[in-house]
């Protein structure tokens, strides 16, 4: 796996779902109130970025303080914070799970990374979110329970699913109709693509999500 941008966001719904080993490659960074989390799980954090407006600042040597009124949201500073330093592999925790807004903003951000040439994975308690523009994924053998695949973009055309309990073929897929949601994995590979598009793949958190991934 390549070396990875973890970012730990605020939501209350994180802490004890984290659980990761950075390595000396990785970068961590803390997005305001995320710091907390780490501190509980004794993760190592590499930088904290946020305007502390609803939690306080933290008692840490390497902060950059935003200033609340801006358009960034802290976890999308972060995200440019990893991209400066050459990062392409993202992995955000306590980013879902909050405030709806907050969710769809995190979607937000996967396709700002794929903007950049970056892939990112979300993972929170019970769900896990990530994207593909023009490309593939695929889940390994052993994956369980149900995920989704929506549209970002107005029409994502040559959508497959293949190895899932709901297979599509060559289908051209809106933003506008979810025939993508509550497919089901089958004890199987899953592979899943789109010719030219964008598609957010929604997903149920068991064990390590990030190996069930082929590309993390």
């Amino acid at each position: 796996m390549k070396p990875v941008c973890y970012i730990v966001g605020a939501s209350p719904e994180a802490g004890p779902e984290i659980k990761f080993t950075p390595s000396d490659d990785d970068f961590v960074v803390a997005a305001d109130g995320g710091f907390s989390h780490l501190e509980k799980q004794k993760i190592r954090c590499d930088l904290v970025v946020g305007d502390f407006d609803s939690s306080a600042r933290p008692n840490f040597s390497t902060i950059i303080q935003l200033n609340p009124q801006k358009d960034d949201t802290d976890t999308l500073f972060a995200v440019r914070e990893g991209l400066k330093r050459g990062y392409t592999c993202f992995i955000l925790y306590g980013v879902l799970g909050g405030a709806l807004p907050h969710t769809i903003s995190a979607l937000q951000t996967l396709t700002f990374l794929l903007d950049h040439g970056a892939k990112g994975l979300l993972i929170g308690k019970n769900i896990c979110a990530t994207s593909i523009r023009n490309d593939r994924i695929d889940f390994r053998a052993g994956c369980k329970g149900f995920f989704s695949v929506f549209s970002f973009d107005e029409i994502s055309r040559g959508v497959f699913i293949e190895g899932a309990k709901y297979p599509l073929n060559d289908y051209t897929m809106t933003n506008g109709f979810p025939i993508g949601v509550s497919n089901e994995f089958m004890d199987r590979p899953v592979s899943i693509s789109v010719n030219n598009g964008t598609l957010h793949i929604l997903f149920e958190a068991n064990g390590e999500p990030e190996k069930a991934l082929y590309q993390f």
